[in-house]
């Protein structure tokens, strides 16, 4: 599109046409597993893949497919697939870059077909069940499936390092039929980090103290023993240390905590799962510098696109959905990009 946006038809697993080490920041939410398939989206081309489950497990195989990503015949496969496509994020991905991935859960449950609907409901993207075909680990009917956990801990035992868990509180949840749990109104995103040390500017994206807690921040700042920096020594690229949990006397800031209350936002002409906007600039302010470049190799409909180009960064997305490479994104990328 311009030197400021690049927008990729291919599959997440296969970049080639990205050079290694040359993104700063991944900004990204996968299909959630066993969700339909969306419009125009192709069905791809699965290498065998051999992965741990967890770190000290044996490792599994996952032979080779095809299938969209969300669709495969087990939770494993997913996990499997899933593995397969960060692998080659890290490639691309600088040693010093962070990796930020919203991932979805489900619930397992009776098929939706023969005329046998589940009233079971995931959270607000689920759109159905699974048979117990799909299911593989054993989990009877109602169980969820605790795929964020899964894909984490994969992640772990292959080489990432886990460095946060992210609750995205929704305040507007879709409403759920289900009388017999709470609604899901919250999802998990992880932050990855390739090594120890990382690019994290925690300054950008400090919280505001109420004007009550200032004295009790400013008192336990100034302790023995309570240094700003004692918790960020060894993130040498993340400031000075004034964003760690206490603020420095005078400061009216705190580091950014783990609960981000943000509502749903619909765009028109995406689907259901669309990225809202204040979601995504925590992330791309924190994980990168102005200049930088970010990649969501799950482009959608642009939202990570359009932050981070409102943000000073460059874009690179990526999606095997034709309708948003050639439609959604271009719209949004283009307003984003006169409005810079």
């Amino acid at each position: 599109m311009s030197e400021l946006a690049t927008l990729i038809h291919a599959s997440a697993h296969r970049l080639p046409m990205i050079d290694d080490k040359s993104v700063q920041c991944v900004v990204t939410s996968p299909p959630y597993f066993g969700l339909r398939k969306y419009d125009g989206v192709q069905d791809v081309e699965w290498s065998e893949v051999t992965y741990s489950p967890m770190a000290g497990l044996p490792p599994l195989t996952v032979p080779a497919m095809t299938c969209p990503l969300g669709n495969e015949p087990t939770i494993e496969a997913f996990i499997g697939h899933l593995i397969l496509c960060a692998r080659e994020w890290r490639r691309v991905l600088a040693d010093d870059g962070v990796m930020w991935v919203n991932l979805g859960d489900s619930f397992a449950g009776s098929s939706m077909t023969g005329g046998t609907k589940s009233k079971e409901g995931g959270n607000d993207r689920i759109s159905r069940m699974f048979s117990k075909e799909k299911q593989s680990v054993a989990l009877p009917p109602k169980n969820l499936m605790m795929i964020p956990a899964r894909f984490a801990l994969a992640m772990q035992a292959d080489g990432w390092i886990l460095r946060s868990e992210i609750i995205w509180h929704k305040p507007n949840p879709m409403p759920e039929s289900v009388t017999d749990r709470p609604t899901k109104a919250h999802e998990q995103i992880y932050l990855f980090s390739k090594q120890e040390k990382y690019f994290y500017d925690g300054d950008a994206v400090a919280e505001p103290i109420k004007e009550e807690y200032q004295k009790h921040y400013t008192k336990y700042a100034a302790m023995p023993g309570k240094s700003a920096k004692s918790n960020n020594d060894r993130n040498d690229k993340g400031g000075d240390g004034t964003h760690c949990g206490f603020s420095k006397p005078g400061i009216s800031t705190r580091n950014l905590r783990t609960v981000w209350k943000i509502a749903t936002q619909q765009f028109s002409g995406a689907h259901f799962a669309c990225f809202p906007p204040a979601l995504v600039e925590p992330m791309i302010k924190a994980g990168s510098r102005v200049g930088d470049t970010v990649l969501d190799p799950f482009s959608g409909s642009g939202t990570t696109g359009s932050v981070a180009i409102k943000l000073g960064r460059k874009y690179i997305g990526v999606d095997l959905a034709e309708t948003y490479l050639d439609e959604l994104s271009p719209q949004r990328l283009t307003v984003q990009m006169e409005l810079a």
